[in-house]
């Protein structure tokens, strides 16, 4: 669809299926900051010199019309904006484009391109945020780092461009080279997909961020904690689906650099091969992070029970990356063990114990040509996070129904 059609049919109205950019939610450098009650002005605007939605994209036209727009138009222009920017940040997008064509007919200015950009971006039309973008480039925008930033994760999410990760990679290096220094937006942008879980992001992030941190271990748990993706509450782990790829969302692979800091303060053993996941971040309060990760553990020859296994556990810890606590979730910690968890809306923990019964005996005959019978329900187990960080125990009844 060509950028003329997809402004077209936000004039006409479209349904809203982004979600909030964080970017466009903090000030930018340049930009106008929304106010409340701007009103625009009702001047009937001379049509002859407005730029036409065909227009919006012929560079050498837009500065005509910046050369010749008059000073009702600029404050017309800059009206639309404020309440283009407004509206992006209460998620309203279709009336955030309209808003924002207005602006760009009036008087084109970078900052309303990022805007259309941003937009585009969040509704996924990745082609026309890009063009929007290097518009707002072309035009001057300030600071560059800004706009490259944004055109990274718009080939990172167009999956249409065969060369779109390696545009991105670009983009993004090109970003970090000009200056962008939001460490916090860089580390947990989604946007970036399976990239933030690689090496080659991990050097990027330490390379041009962790003078901000006291040192390198500081840097790299920050790095570690803003990875784990976001969710809503209740987070469930259900008995069947403890070897799902899809429990509690996507799988990302945990770099084995980071491993120490799942390990280091844990009073748990872990072998050197052992695979870990990030899944979801619980809470953050000025005390503590308190997290969700998924652990593998390598088959040993001692302990030939572990194979198949997999753990959830809830770890906390300072906000200077030391471990305070942690509890065993979910899994199957070994054929004939199993745990299910669920965390409420207000973050209360339950662990329900069951043991396994298998058709024939698991340690004699294991698991080919074997499967489990049935499952009887042991124990159930309640806890909160205190505000230290640490387990505290809570007898109560199961929220999924059973009793202690």
């Amino acid at each position: 669809m060509s950028n003329k059609q997809i402004i077209g049919s936000f004039l006409a109205g479209f349904l809203c299926i982004g979600i909030l950019s964080c970017d466009l939610n903090r000030k930018e450098k340049n930009s106008i900051a929304p106010t409340k009650n701007a009103s625009i002005p009702t001047t009937t605007p001379d049509q002859s010199n407005r730029l036409k939605e065909e227009q919006f994209f012929d560079i050498k036209r837009v500065k005509e019309i910046q050369t010749t727009a008059t000073e009702t138009q600029k404050i017309r222009s800059g009206t639309y904006l404020q309440k283009a920017l407004s509206l992006f940040s209460e998620q309203k997008i279709e009336d955030c484009m309209q808003h924002l064509v207005q602006s760009i007919s009036n008087y084109p200015t970078p900052e309303a391109y990022l805007g259309l950009g941003n937009s585009n971006l969040e509704l996924g039309y990745y082609e026309d945020a890009i063009d929007a973008y290097h518009m707002a480039e072309w035009l001057n925008y300030e600071p560059l780092s800004d706009i490259y930033y944004h055109m990274a994760a718009a080939y990172f999410k167009d999956q249409t461009d065969l060369d779109g990760k390696n545009r991105a990679i670009k983009y993004l290096k090109l970003a970090l080279d000009n200056g962008y220094e939001n460490w916090a937006h860089f580390a947990s942008n989604e946007k970036f997909g399976k990239y933030r879980y690689q090496e080659e992001y991990i050097n990027l992030f330490l390379k041009h961020f962790q003078d901000q941190f006291p040192n390198k271990d500081q840097a790299l748990f920050q790095l570690f904690v803003h990875l784990f993706p976001e969710q809503d509450l209740p987070v469930e782990v259900l008995l069947g689906e403890l070897n799902s790829e899809e429990q509690l969302g996507n799988p990302y692979p945990m770099s084995r650099r980071l491993h120490y800091l799942v390990k280091r303060n844990s009073k748990q053993q872990f072998h050197p091969q052992d695979q870990f996941f990030f899944k979801t971040i619980l809470e953050e309060t000025d005390r503590y992070y308190a997290i969700i990760y998924q652990r593998v553990p390598k088959p040993t020859y001692k302990n030939k029970l572990r194979k198949g296994s997999t753990y959830f556990d809830i770890a906390t810890y300072t906000k200077n990356g030391r471990m305070i606590d942690q509890v065993r979730f979910a899994g199957n910690i070994n054929p004939l063990a199993f745990k299910a968890g669920i965390v409420n809306k207000n973050k209360e923990i339950e662990v329900i114990q069951y043991k396994a019964t298998w058709q024939q005996e698991y340690r004699k005959y294991g698991s080919t040509n074997n499967q489990i019978e049935h499952f009887d329900y042991l124990s159930t187990k309640g806890y909160m996070i205190g505000k230290n960080g640490r387990f505290v125990t809570k007898a109560k009844e199961s929220l999924l129904g059973l009793n202690d």
